[in-house]
């Protein structure tokens, strides 16, 4: 997990109006939870992470993208959903 999660999950909070304890009412968790993760404290479940995305919109893996800094990001369009396909060489 990256350490920069903290800071992306603040700025989103932040950017759709919420404070720590509304997102964590909407999680149905602590608000104690939410500011150890922002603060770095502590890293997100990954149940924590999807809840957390759900709520703020995000398809899911957006938080963890966006934690990144931005040089090192891989743009939105490359990243592939679902198994890769596989090839059979003939």
């Amino acid at each position: 997990m990256n350490r920069y999660i903290g800071r992306a999950l603040r700025k989103l909070r932040e950017d759709h109006g919420l404070s720590q304890q509304h997102l964590a009412d909407k999680m149905h968790t602590a608000r104690t939870t939410i500011s150890s993760i922002e603060m770095d404290v502590c890293q997100p479940t990954l149940g924590h992470l999807w809840a957390m995305e759900e709520v703020l919109g995000l398809p899911h893996g957006e938080l963890t993208r966006l934690s990144y800094p931005e040089a090192e990001r891989l743009p939105r369009e490359s990243r592939r959903r679902g198994r890769p396909k596989l090839t059979r060489d003939r």
